[in-house]
């Protein structure tokens, strides 16, 4: 669960250094909101280990920018 912690990390990492792409009318409020979410995603996830449930990351390809892009998605299951 911990590497799957570290990259959740890295991925909610990116997603803030890929402000720029929100509009600027949006873009404080975007940082403010991913700023106050990230503790609670990584407590979730956490919660989660201790439960030995699991989550998975899930790669999807954005058509738009022809890039890849991280997701993760909490499973509430039992491995």
């Amino acid at each position: 669960m911990r590497l799957l912690r570290e990259k959740a990390s890295r991925i909610l990492d990116a997603l803030e250094a890929d402000a720029e792409l929100v509009p600027p009318s949006l873009r404080a409020w975007w940082l403010n909101y991913l700023h106050q979410q990230t503790p609670r995603y990584l407590d979730t996830l956490e919660f989660l280990a201790g439960r030995r449930l699991e989550g998975k990351i899930l790669r999807l390809l954005d058509p738009k920018r022809q890039r890849r892009r991280e997701f993760l998605f909490v499973l509430a299951r039992k491995p």
